[in-house]
């Protein structure tokens, strides 16, 4: 609550307030998911501290990958499909539509963004699997996600 709240009070800079006084981070972007009454809060800072408080965002090249645990934020991927709309919106700008395009499990070392594509992309990744007992996994589980109006099915 107190980091939708923090998004819903940004200030003239489009810079939220922080969720708590001692916050070192705050809400960059919302990820929703049509239909499913799926909201995340992708919170500034790609570092575990945060992790733990919701999914954390990675620029590379044209794409925006978004990271979270799959146990709790991510936990929702496992029932994606192919096709499905999601919409993002970063702080200060408007909302897009994207469809995931192909779900993938890779290994965790053979995990890579293609930077020459020229379009932008949008990757969401988790652990793999989801229902693992030890929280150390060397998989991990991709959505590949386009711009809804640049759909490659």
């Amino acid at each position: 609550m107190l980091i939708e709240w923090s998004w819903d009070h940004r200030d003239d800079d489009s810079l939220p307030e922080k969720p708590w006084p001692w916050a070192d981070s705050y809400p960059v972007a919302r990820l929703d998911v049509a239909g499913d009454d799926i909201t995340r809060f992708v919170l500034a800072g790609d570092n575990m501290r945060n992790l733990a408080f919701g999914p954390v965002m990675s620029e590379v090249a044209a794409s925006q990958i978004l990271y979270g645990h799959r146990d709790t934020h991510f936990r929702f991927l496992k029932d994606l499909k192919p096709g499905q709309s999601l919409s993002f919106q970063e702080a200060g700008q408007q909302a897009t539509n994207w469809q995931v395009q192909k779900l993938s499990i890779l290994s965790a070392d053979a995990l890579s963004v293609p930077t020459d594509t020229g379009t932008p992309g949008l990757l969401l990744v988790t652990c793999y699997p989801f229902d693992a007992v030890s929280t150390e996994t060397d998989q991990r589980y991709v959505v590949w996600l386009v711009p809804d109006d640049q759909r490659a099915l």
